[in-house]
């Protein structure tokens, strides 16, 4: 980094994290430097890089949605020529195609549509401040959320989740209901013979 990006984020780093810039790495993309006069003006190097990652960003999203409708055309057009396929497998081509389309707007809510906004308002010379820190937090939860759609909208798949929480449900209850009941030992038996009764010769045994 040079002097005038370091002047620049050295007030935000030290309001909103208590460190000196001397001792943070940071990434900083100013769009908007200033002159000698203190006037900003725009650093079309910086916006021509930006908008090489544009071109990357858009090309990669038509790519999704043109390969992703073709498929899906592809698809009903096998199957209407086709008599033999079965119910069971027109529905399972219909469920696929749900799940993909769902696994891209996955994609375009949690990356496409955050890093646009972390672009877009820097060029538009608008501070967002830190509030951008959203865009890490959603692109880290993607790898989690993207392989979902498969599991709850394909049949057999969320059949088999379905049991597996059933199961795990019915271990957890059975493990709480035995630790509830308390084993109760048997207490001895203890026998005591009483006295001899004078009209006969038999004993009383009693047991306690």
């Amino acid at each position: 980094m040079n002097q005038e990006r370091d002047d620049y984020m050295r007030s935000t780093i030290l309001e909103t994290y208590d460190l000196e810039i001397e001792t943070t790495s940071y990434i900083c993309v100013l769009f908007h430097p200033f002159d000698e006069d203190g006037q900003s003006y725009p650093d079309y190097q910086v916006f021509i890089a930006i908008g090489v990652c544009w071109i990357e960003i858009l090309t990669s999203m038509w790519a999704v949605f043109y390969f992703g409708i073709k498929c899906y055309c592809l698809i009903r057009k096998a199957l209407r020529k086709s008599d033999q396929t079965s119910r069971k497998t027109k529905g399972l081509q219909q469920q696929l195609f749900q799940a993909l389309v769902v696994q891209t707007c996955i994609p375009l809510i949690l990356m496409y549509i955050p890093i646009a906004i972390l672009f877009i308002f820097p060029m538009l010379h608008i501070d967002i401040g830190f509030t951008s820190s959203f865009v890490a937090i959603t692109i880290a939860i993607y790898p989690a959320i993207d392989p979902l759609p498969n599991m709850f909208i394909i049949n057999s798949y969320r059949k088999t989740i379905s049991r597996l929480f059933k199961m795990c449900l019915t271990c957890s209850l059975d493990n709480t209901t035995a630790n509830r009941c308390s084993i109760i030992e048997p207490r001895p038996i203890e026998m005591k013979i009483m006295k001899k009764l004078p009209k006969n010769n038999n004993y009383n045994i009693v047991l306690i």
